[in-house]
């Protein structure tokens, strides 16, 4: 989370579960900004936990690229409904100024199905260290904007 004064903080909102137990039928908990469809509908699949979780790193990264969630309302219902029914927008649309090959890694993520996201972190991560990589030494990094604060 990005607090005052550009500061990152680490969060736990407690609402972790242990993937062997049954989702389906319980009520659903979570921020609705950042859960994924199958969270949503309570039909994550057995082995398939951190599948929602790559979901969320997605948005938690656009909202970082962006300074605002791919979906958006004050109802927090509405949020869900977009959550499941919507595809977001293009990071690579709404920050041109981004390496194409991070868009590319962070879009895939948002995939309103599971099977259609990345299948381990480790890809992510990978992909994440060959971007880094293979940056040219005397280009800047990521570029730096001033982003209007939303709330999220």
């Amino acid at each position: 989370m990005l607090a005052a004064g550009g500061r990152v903080v680490l969060l736990d909102f407690g609402i972790a579960r242990i993937e062997q137990s049954p989702w389906r039928g319980e009520m659903i908990s979570g921020s609705p900004h950042f859960m994924a469809p199958e969270a949503i509908r309570g039909t994550v699949k057995r082995g398939e936990a951190h599948l929602v979780d790559l979901y969320a790193l997605a948005i938690v990264a656009y909202v970082l690229f962006t300074g605002c969630a791919p979906f958006e309302d004050d109802d927090p219902i509405e949020v869900l409904v977009k959550q499941l029914e919507m595809h977001p927008p293009l990071l690579a649309a709404e920050r041109p100024d981004l390496p194409a090959p991070l868009c590319a890694i962070v879009q895939p993520m948002l995939a309103k199905k599971s099977e259609d996201r990345p299948e381990r972190i480790e890809i992510v991560a990978d992909t994440l260290r060959l971007i880094a990589r293979h940056r040219d030494d005397d280009r800047p990094g990521i570029p730096a904007r001033r982003l209007p604060h939303r709330r999220v």
